[in-house]
């Protein structure tokens, strides 16, 4: 009995049924996660890398302000102070371990602080000896980083709606065993042509002559 080639053409799952080689399979939102990743790792190191070095109190006021190294003091969000040398003492050697960028004007140092008024109150007794006209005064900054703060609020965004994707994904197509709850109440009845389907007759049935002849009855 020779077999129909049409009758694989279109029978659900069929092995021999070729696939359409140029179809591509979509957009991997793998890559989308590698770029976030890569993009945050890359912030955290910017960030990290040069960064004034953070010092405390005792040598702050013995090192630098007791000495006239200091040119500007900077409070920023209340928090930290930045230290400036003047360009004249970079050269010392209790100096290096500061920053330095050329052409751009950065703190060499930073030091945390608990509260601006306890700084600042310190920072008066230090110069107590110290002619008001030449004390060092501090000003105060409030700054943003924009770029972080962007970043830390539509991270959480791009991860949530990533992983949502992907959970959705796994249950309408592929493997998981989420993945039949949208083919619930689908047919998979296949729809054939009359040419398609293969014509047996008792004829070509081999047997008993009488069996065949009650079967038919």
């Amino acid at each position: 009995m020779s077999e129909n080639p049409k009758s694989k053409k279109n029978i659900p799952g069929n092995p021999f049924q070729k696939k359409n080689p140029g179809k591509g399979t979509g957009f991997n939102y793998y890559w989308l996660y590698a770029i976030i990743l890569v993009i945050f790792i890359g912030l955290q190191l910017f960030d990290s890398t040069g960064s004034p070095k953070t010092v405390e109190w005792r040598r702050f006021e013995n090192d630098m302000l007791a000495t006239g190294d200091v040119d500007k003091l900077v409070i920023v969000n209340k928090e930290d102070v930045e230290i400036y040398i003047k360009k004249g003492s970079y050269n010392l050697p209790k100096f290096k371990d500061a920053l330095i960028r050329s052409g751009k004007m950065v703190p060499q140092y930073v030091m945390p602080i608990s509260s601006v008024e306890s700084f600042e109150r310190k920072l008066d007794d230090a110069q107590v000896n110290v002619p008001r006209n030449m004390r060092v005064n501090a000003e105060s900054e409030t700054r943003k980083n924009w770029g972080l703060d962007i970043l830390e609020w539509i991270l959480p965004v791009l991860l949530l709606a990533g992983f949502w994707i992907f959970i959705m994904r796994r249950m309408s197509g592929g493997g998981g065993p989420g993945s039949q709850i949208f083919n619930i109440g689908k047919s998979r009845a296949s729809l054939y042509d009359a040419e398609d389907k293969i014509k047996i007759t008792f004829a070509d049935v081999a047997g008993l002559e009488e069996a065949k002849e009650e079967v038919e009855e």
